[in-house]
C-alpha cells in the first residue's frame, strides 16, 4: 500500500469552497488585504491538511495492518503542514497582535469536536454533521476580515451567518436533490415532493427569516436580499420542474457557478453599502 497526498485531503463534499470562499468574501469585503491576511491564508491551510493528517493516522494507520511502503512520506507531510502553522500563527499573535483569532480558533475547535463526537454517535444524521463542518469552515470569513481590516465588530458575525446561510440551503439542496432522484419510484404528482423535501423548505423560510432580522436591525442593505436569488432559483427549478436525469458533475458544475456568483455579489454589496 502506497501512501499519497490526496489521503490527508479532507473528504467533505464541497469542502474546500467552504473554506475559500467565506476566506475570500471576508478579505475583500472590505480594505485591501495585505501580510496579515495572506499568513492567514496559509495558515488555515495548513491547519486544514493536519485535520486530514489526524483522520488519516487514526482511521488507517491504526486501524489497518498492512504497512504502507512510504510511510516516512505522511510523516514529512504532517511536520511540514504543522511548521507552516507554527511559522504563520505566531507573527500573527504576537507581532500583529491579532489575538481575536484565538477566539475564532477556539470556536473551529469546538465545532470540529462536535463533528467527531456526532460521527460516533450512531444515530446522527449525515446533514447534521455536514452542516456543523459549514459553521466551523465558513468561520474563515470573520477571521479574514479581522486580518485585513484589524477591527472586531458587527461584520465578523453578519459575514458567518451570511456564508452559513448560502452553504447551508447548497448542503440541503444536494442531498434532497439526490434523495428525490433515489425515491422517484414513489412521486406521483407534483405535491408528493413536498413531503420528500420539507427540511430545505425549512431551511430556506429560516434563512429568509435571518436575513429580514438582519435587515430590520440595519445592519444589512436591502439589496443584500439578492443573495438568496441564484440559490432560490436553483432549488425551485432543481426540485421541482428539471425532469432530466441526475447527472451529479452538472449539479457541482451549477454550484460552483453560484458560489462565484455569491462570492462576487457580496463583496461588491459590501463595498457600496
Amino acid at each position: 500500500m502506497v501512501f499519497r497526498f490526496l489521503d490527508i485531503v479532507p473528504k467533505e463534499h464541497g469542502a474546500w469552497a467552504m473554506l475559500l470562499v467565506p476566506y475570500f468574501s471576508g478579505a475583500f469585503a472590505k480594505g485591501k488585504p495585505g501580510v496579515p491576511t495572506f499568513l492567514l491564508l496559509v495558515c488555515v491551510i495548513s491547519l486544514y491538511f493536519l485535520r486530514g493528517c489526524g483522520e488519516f493516522y487514526l482511521s488507517n494507520l491504526i486501524k489497518k495492518k498492512e504497512p504502507y511502503q512510504n510511510i516516512k512520506s505522511f510523516y514529512f507531510q504532517t511536520i511540514f503542514c504543522f511548521a507552516l502553522f507554527l511559522l504563520t500563527s505566531t507573527p500573527l499573535l504576537y507581532y500583529f497582535q491579532l489575538w481575536n483569532l484565538l477566539v475564532l480558533g477556539l470556536m473551529v475547535f469546538l465545532f470540529i469536536s462536535l463533528y467527531y463526537l456526532l460521527i460516533f454517535k450512531k444515530k446522527s444524521y449525515r446533514m447534521s454533521q455536514q452542516f456543523v463542518v459549514i459553521l466551523a469552515l465558513t468561520l474563515s470569513a470573520p477571521a479574514a476580515y479581522y486580518a485585513t481590516t484589524w477591527k472586531w465588530d458587527a461584520n465578523t458575525l453578519i459575514l458567518w451567518v451570511l456564508n452559513v446561510i448560502f452553504f447551508q440551503l447548497g448542503m440541503l439542496y444536494v442531498h434532497n436533490r439526490i434523495g428525490l432522484h433515489k425515491k422517484k419510484e414513489q412521486i406521483i404528482c407534483f405535491l408528493d415532493k413536498f413531503g420528500f423535501v420539507r427540511n430545505l423548505i425549512w431551511g430556506w423560510c429560516l434563512s429568509l427569516i435571518i436575513f429580514f432580522g438582519l435587515f430590520l436591525s440595519g445592519l444589512i442593505h436591502p439589496l443584500f436580499f439578492i443573495i438568496l436569488l441564484p440559490i432560490s432559483v436553483h432549488i425551485i427549478v432543481g426540485i421541482f420542474f428539471d425532469k432530466r436525469d441526475l447527472i451529479i458533475k452538472r449539479m457541482g458544475y451549477s454550484l460552483v457557478g453560484q458560489n462565484i456568483f455569491f462570492l462576487i455579489i457580496l463583496i461588491y454589496l459590501y463595498r457600496i453599502y
